[in-house]
């Protein structure tokens, strides 16, 4: 092969790779969101370094005994057979073959990112890559987020979900791209399983729907389809249900067992609330301005939206029923179920708003004003909030990242100097299972030493 021939493959195979660079960025915004992406899987990294030996709560431990109990037998004490069984399941597959916390801890650092991923392909999707790129800026350095990323939760993958199921209902049933179609039930009934709360999701679609199809909905083969799918999807979960606790239903079951006999509506804005700790007050402005853009535009021009003649305004009413939903339930269910009002609860409501307040930060574009100076201004409040949300991440992960090393110290020490049908009482029931791998019974109340040995002897 001679210089020229050589010099000819060389410009063929740059100009091939050009054109492949071009289609993963179509757009200038595409590169700026690589670079937002690349940032928050470091961000996500640092808080693994720190994190990665820390000690589990009692609700980590739950599901990691149980994920341990799977694949390599551990004792299940304490582990509430309602909960949700897919992550374990995955938790426990992976801890079969490399028998550590490392690969569960990175794959939760993969599941947010994945998030900041699908929240720019969302917001690019119902709106363009301006509202995409903010949106995911948000989620990126949200301090909520950052924190459950750096626990064995499964709270993270209640929003990766609920995004893949809106982002493939908005594809394939409203912009009429069926091959994503079918997958919204798939993802709606497989998130379901992973974490329940998606079924709030599922009604946000089902009221999207009745608003803008009325009684087409009943007769559309599509939705028919749909449904039979979503259902089908959560089989596995039904029997697990009922095989271990005697109901499909399971979680719904015990929740509704600690319910009040009276509410206390001092918690109806609780979740409104704590909007500045989940996202600092430059993005609470940010959000509850584009909330009421949107609420506003769906006012002004319902009736169009009731003509069908609108994708945006079907993607504000979409984007609004989504968080709308998660925090009513949860609202209801501390008027009336222990009043306990909890960030994480309303995670999977967070791409959500961060694509609404992405709408109320590019309200400025709409401004007859200097744009280079808008623009200044843009970045500054973006950089602002971003700043404090890192901030507050960095200390609240780094002040919980002790707690509890005294109850795996002591579990760790039970599991080498003990036979393994030893019998502990604690009352670090799953996590003293979990550290030890040996039965553990719960005492709630000092107990002496006799009492606790006959105990024992009944068990």
């Amino acid at each position: 092969m001679d210089e020229n021939t050589k010099d000819l493959e060389l410009e063929k195979r740059k100009e091939a790779i050009k054109q492949k660079l071009k289609k993963v960025f179509s757009t200038k915004y595409d590169f700026y969101f690589l670079l937002i992406l690349i940032i928050a899987f470091l961000i996500r990294l640092y808080f693994f370094y720190l994190t990665k030996n820390q000690a589990l709560w009692w609700d980590e431990a739950e599901y990691g005994l149980k994920a341990k109990s799977i694949f390599l037998g551990t004792p299940v004490s304490g582990w509430a057979p309602e909960r949700e069984i897919v992550v374990p399941f995955i938790w426990g597959l992976i801890y079969f073959f490399i028998q550590s916390e490392t690969p569960l801890r990175l794959l939760q650092v993969i599941i947010s990112a994945s998030i900041v991923l699908i929240t720019y392909l969302l917001g690019k999707e119902l709106y363009d890559e301006k509202v995409g790129l903010f949106a995911a800026i948000i989620v990126a350095v949200n301090a909520v987020m950052l924190f459950f990323t750096s626990r064995l939760l499964t709270y993270l993958w209640a929003p990766l979900f609920f995004s893949l199921a809106f982002y493939f209902f908005y594809k394939g049933y409203i912009k009429k791209e069926k091959k994503y179609l079918y997958l919204t039930p798939i993802t709606a009934g497989v998130g379901i399983s992973v974490y329940g709360s998606l079924a709030f999701g599922v009604i946000a679609i089902a009221i999207f729907l009745l608003i803008t199809e009325r009684h087409k909905i009943f007769v559309k083969k599509e939705i028919w389809i749909m449904g039979a799918l979503g259902i089908v999807s959560l089989v596995p979960q039904f029997i697990y249900n009922y095989v271990s606790y005697g109901n499909i239903f399971a979680r719904w079951t015990a929740f509704r067992a600690t319910q009040q006999a009276e509410g206390d509506f001092s918690y109806i804005f609780g979740y409104f609330k704590i909007f500045p700790h989940a996202f600092g007050n430059t993005f609470t402005i940010i959000i509850t301005t584009g909330a009421i853009y949107l609420l506003l535009n769906l006012i002004i021009y319902f009736d169009i939206l009731l003509k069908g003649n609108s994708l945006k305004l079907k993607s504000n009413l979409l984007i609004l029923l989504w968080p709308l939903g998660i925090i009513s339930f949860y609202t209801y269910s501390a008027i009336y179920y222990g009043g306990v009002i909890y960030d994480a609860f309303i995670m999977s409501a967070f791409p959500a708003l961060a694509i609404i307040g992405a709408n109320g930060l590019l309200l400025l574009d709409k401004l007859q004003f200097n744009k280079k100076i808008l623009t200044y201004f843009l970045i500054f409040a973006v950089l602002l909030g971003a700043f404090y949300q890192l901030s507050y991440s960095n200390e609240i992960i780094k002040n919980k990242v002790d707690s509890y090393q005294q109850v795996k110290q002591a579990g760790l020490w039970i599991k080498e100097n003990t036979p393994e049908d030893a019998k502990i009482v604690s009352r670090s029931l799953p996590q003293n299972t979990y550290y030890s791998e040996r039965e553990t019974y719960a005492t709630n109340s000092p107990a002496s030493v006799e009492d606790l040995v006959n105990r024992l002897k009944e068990v």
